[in-house]
């Protein structure tokens, strides 16, 4: 499946260009893997109780997930930004036949979305909302699989390859996710 998103291209690269170990990297096809990356409300796989899909995540060595990703690459409105943070909390487990469809606990996940901002005008108030969302969804995340939320925000893929501190910083949630779930059981 051949999809026409750069943006989630781009963050792919990132992801697989220091992968951490002991772990493995899923990657939806937006992003240049092969799979679609769905979440399930319980540990029965089935259309009733998939939540959504996401862009990546991470199996961590204990056989949970502890990151989760989201790249925002046009809808970047309120309801998209809260609908996939939300969708994703629902989940309890990842679900893929890559895995054999054995069920993988969401446990104590952090949750990025990455946001690209580059079709906004340079006057706008969208990115102090986007960080004001920021505050109020980490406020909400008490008892549920997701224990963490970051947002970054680049303004389109040449942002991305450009800013090294950001790039280290988003790859540090994945490395940092993974050593705050070390020890946790599903």
């Amino acid at each position: 499946m051949k999809l026409d998103h750069p943006f989630h291209r781009a963050v792919g690269d990132v992801l697989r260009a220091e992968p951490p170990s002991d772990c493995r990297l899923v990657l939806d096809h937006a992003c240049g893997g092969s799979h679609q990356v769905p979440l399930f409300a319980g540990s029965i796989k089935s259309r009733a109780t998939r939540t959504c899909y996401v862009d990546a995540l991470i199996v961590g060595s204990n056989q949970t997930v502890p990151w989760i990703i989201e790249i925002e690459e046009s809808d970047i409105d309120p309801t998209h930004i809260f609908g996939k943070i939300g969708t994703s909390a629902a989940a309890s487990h990842f679900i893929h036949r890559i895995l054999d469809d054995v069920p993988v606990a969401i446990e104590a996940a952090t949750f990025v979305q990455v946001v690209d901002t580059s079709r906004l005008h340079d006057r706008t108030s969208k990115i102090e909302q986007l960080r004001n969302f920021e505050r109020i969804i980490r406020d909400q995340l008490r008892g549920v699989g997701i224990a963490r939320y970051h947002l970054f925000l680049f303004k389109g893929s040449s942002d991305l390859d450009a800013d090294v501190a950001k790039r280290a910083a988003l790859r540090d949630s994945m490395a940092t996710a993974l050593r705050q779930n070390i020890g946790s059981t599903s």
